[in-house]
């Protein structure tokens, strides 16, 4: 089975995920927040090596006049731990206050976003993916794209650690068994159905 990773992206000597910047590239969300957007943009400009992650830890006092600082003050924007989530609307006022990357909406059915998510990958780029689960599953979740096979998109969830010598957290499947929730969102802590009609990707 082969399987497209973005370019730049490897493994370290314990297993770390790294981009070309020797940056460690996945970003864990808190227990308490619904911030897996921003995250998941973060992370996609860690894989596009468009900032460094030591900028990524100056949330607490940035300097506002700073690519970096318009980037946290859209996210201290939104309410309080982004309880409330991030819509692509909010994703893409982030992505151009941020002024370093482009942002492209995508909108469709599972089956158009699983070739537009590869189209991306192809290019080099990654994707913001909106999975949504059943009401009882509570999975409403970004997660950002850096890879495929025939069979899966290779997903980093900010919801969950990213295990040792490992490029992805998660999974998608590319082809659905139903014309509802007819993908199977997987991970090592949980897999359940789920629909996909949104994606961002984030390109130079």
């Amino acid at each position: 089975m082969k399987i497209k990773l973005i370019d730049g992206l490897y493994l370290d000597q314990e297993g770390n995920l790294r981009n070309t910047l020797s940056d460690l590239v996945h970003l864990r969300q808190g227990d308490m927040d619904g911030a897996c957007g921003p995250y998941c943009l973060a992370m996609a400009l860690l894989v596009l090596a468009k900032t460094d992650r030591g900028n990524l830890g100056a949330w607490a006092n940035p300097d506002y006049r700073t690519q970096i600082g318009k980037f946290w003050k859209e996210i201290k924007a939104l309410d309080p731990l982004v309880i409330n989530g991030t819509s692509s609307d909010d994703l893409l006022k982030i992505i151009k206050a941020y002024n370093g990357v482009q942002g492209d909406l995508y909108i469709g059915t599972g089956k158009e976003l699983s070739k537009v998510i590869r189209q991306c990958i192809d290019n080099g780029y990654p994707a913001i993916v909106d999975v949504r689960g059943r009401k009882n599953d509570g999975l409403n979740h970004w997660t950002l794209a850096i890879g495929y096979s025939d069979d899966f998109i290779c997903l980093l969830d900010p919801g969950y650690d990213l295990p040792s010598c490992a490029f992805w957290n998660a999974t998608l499947t590319t082809s659905p068994t139903a014309t509802r929730m007819g993908y199977r969102y997987m991970n090592p802590w949980m897999n359940c159905d789920v629909e996909m009609s949104v994606v961002v990707g984030i390109r130079p």
